[in-house]
């Protein structure tokens, strides 16, 4: 069973790809498109986001100050 905000968030996701894939695509194309843009965008911000995390808390770390 999946929380009723996880189904949302996945609608909505769907929803997000299906709205780009009609910017770029005709009407036949449309949904596979779509569906390409969801394959590709998921692990996209599974991978993106770590690293920028990353970044982020390295970029932000205070120097050591010498003892």
């Amino acid at each position: 069973m999946t929380t009723p905000s996880a189904r949302l968030l996945t609608i909505l996701y769907f929803a997000m790809c299906y709205g780009i894939a009609l910017q770029f695509g005709d009407a036949m194309a449309v949904i596979p498109l779509a569906l390409i843009l969801s394959f590709v965008l998921i692990p996209t911000f599974f991978v993106i986001a770590p690293i920028f995390e990353i970044l982020k808390r390295f970029l932000t770390k205070s120097p050591s100050l010498p003892n």
